[in-house]
């Protein structure tokens, strides 16, 4: 992520308490041609100083596993932040806990942004839709920063909107996890049916899914599309992975 920042023409000063992951992050700048944008940190509060401005707040973006590191990472950062900064936090929070930091760090006048991610790996770099939720001044302050980086629509509008107060948009992510999970089970759920009960082979459940992908309560569904393309691939030896997949 912190490459489709720098690539989106910002400059990016980044830390993790991981030295591997910092030694991989250097390479891959490296390898990109990033080093005049992208800057390797090693400290929080040498972060938060090389990141200070008097002109406008500090941004800082989190990209990490949910849960306590979130709240690790507050603690470790908050000695050095000041009024008016923006903490936008884009791991996969559960809502409760971003409200939570929201009105702990509101006593500093520091704001919290939970914004979900959507878009998998791929996204870090091409760019993701996003769910921002927080307070409407902190809102304003990232939501251009946010339309510069996120996915585009086919009509080339930005996949991104804020989508109210408090923990909004880590709530907005959650349901979305869950909608997309109950589409996989119903279609693996569908699957069985085909192949195992009516004995379709995978090409030939490949050409109902395909069918269903053009009709027009399921058209263009990208779990649909993928469904055909899983049903299809073959290994190196010409077999279908499917049959050979164990779980």
């Amino acid at each position: 992520m912190s490459l489709l920042f720098a690539e989106k023409g910002c400059k990016v000063y980044y830390f993790d308490i991981s030295e591997y992951n910092m030694k991989a992050a250097e390479k891959m700048v490296k390898d990109v041609n990033k080093e005049t944008r992208v800057f390797r940190q090693h400290s929080y509060q040498q972060l938060c100083e090389e990141i200070y401005s008097e002109n406008h707040p500090r941004i800082i973006i989190f990209s990490i596993p949910h849960g306590n590191p979130g709240d690790e990472c507050v603690k470790a950062l908050r000695p050095y932040m000041t009024k008016g900064d923006i903490i936008l936090d884009c791991s996969n929070e559960f809502y409760g806990n971003t409200e939570r930091r929201q009105a702990d760090l509101a006593k500093d006048g520091i704001f919290y942004v939970g914004c979900g991610v959507s878009g998998g790996y791929q996204s870090a770099r091409a760019g993701p839709s996003m769910s921002p939720g927080g307070d409407p001044q902190a809102l304003e302050i990232i939501m251009p920063l946010l339309r510069r980086v996120a996915a585009k629509d086919r009509d080339g509008k930005p996949c991104t909107s804020p989508i109210g107060p408090g923990g909004s948009g880590h709530y907005v992510k959650m349901i979305h996890n869950g909608i997309e999970q109950g589409m996989m089970s119903v279609i693996s759920e569908v699957w069985y049916i085909l192949t195992k009960g009516l004995q379709l082979n995978y090409e030939e459940a490949a050409g109902v899914f395909e069918k269903w992908n053009e009709t027009p309560e399921l058209y263009n569904t990208f779990l649909i599309y993928i469904a055909v393309d899983i049903n299809r691939t073959k290994d190196e030896k010409g077999r279908y992975v499917l049959g050979r997949i164990q779980d």
